[in-house]
């Protein structure tokens, strides 16, 4: 498991992941994370994704890479000191 802070470049591999924005279902609803980010590949030097990724349905929006692959298993919401 990789946890990537929302806005921050996280590295996993030779990707760098940034998530824009993470959000998740109250607990009445149906469960549901979904999230929009970015992935670069520091190899290639270029971006491989972006995009809304859905943790119900991983393949609806998914990163296609020959070595890794990134699925949204939950949004954690940390609330401010």
């Amino acid at each position: 498991k990789v946890k990537a802070p929302l806005n921050e470049e996280v590295k996993f591999s030779s990707l760098i992941i940034t998530v824009e924005y993470c959000y998740k279902n109250p607990i009445d609803k149906e469960i549901e994370n979904y999230a929009y980010l970015t992935v670069k590949d520091k190899l290639l030097n270029n971006l491989i994704f972006e995009g809304w990724m859905f943790s119900s349905s991983p393949s609806l929006s998914s990163l296609e890479h020959p070595i890794n692959d990134i699925w949204l298993l939950n949004c954690i919401n940390k609330k401010a000191k």
